[in-house]
């Protein structure tokens, strides 16, 4: 048991969610950026939705391409 090493607690998020980092680190998850096999899907459901948005926009559905467009983002 490692109970001499208590200082678990005392990092609370802080310390978790490590604030020296720069750029969209500080948006994304760490551990979904650690993650390299999920950007690509990211960017294949973005390009799906901004299809879908650009497909709403073309039959007038202004508020469904919005929403595929903020999804999509």
């Amino acid at each position: 048991m490692h109970a001499a090493n208590d200082n678990a607690a005392r990092i609370g998020l802080r310390g978790w969610w490590h604030p020296s980092r720069s750029g969209l680190q500080r948006l994304i998850n760490p551990w979904e950026y650690r993650t390299s096999a999920l950007w690509p899907h990211r960017i294949a459901g973005s390009f799906v939705a901004a299809t879908a948005g650009v497909v709403c926009l073309s039959y007038a559905a202004y508020g469904w391409g919005a929403f595929f467009w903020l999804l999509a983002w």
